[in-house]
């Protein structure tokens, strides 16, 4: 049980590293897609952290929210390789 506890810490720090780089930049760039990456991005890796709890509603969040942060990523390389946004 302690462990469980750990993993949850930790991956409720991990989410919140990944949203505020992601919030700093949508204010960089003002994109708006941003902000939905940063929700995205929470619920990834807060929902690694009940990874123990194998019920369908969990997989299918995780599922969900990786395919939209690669969706977000496909979207974000293709803008700086084929738009020249400073």
């Amino acid at each position: 049980m302690e462990m469980n506890k750990h993993i949850v810490h930790f991956s409720l720090f991990i989410s919140f590293g990944i949203a505020v780089l992601f919030l700093i930049t949508y204010f960089k760039t003002g994109n708006f897609f941003l902000m939905i990456g940063a929700l995205f991005s929470c619920l990834i890796v807060c929902s690694l952290g009940f990874m123990k709890k194998k019920s369908t509603l969990g997989k299918a969040i995780i599922f969900v929210s990786i395919l939209s942060l690669v969706l977000f990523v496909l979207y974000f390389v293709g803008m700086s390789l084929f738009w020249n946004t400073p």
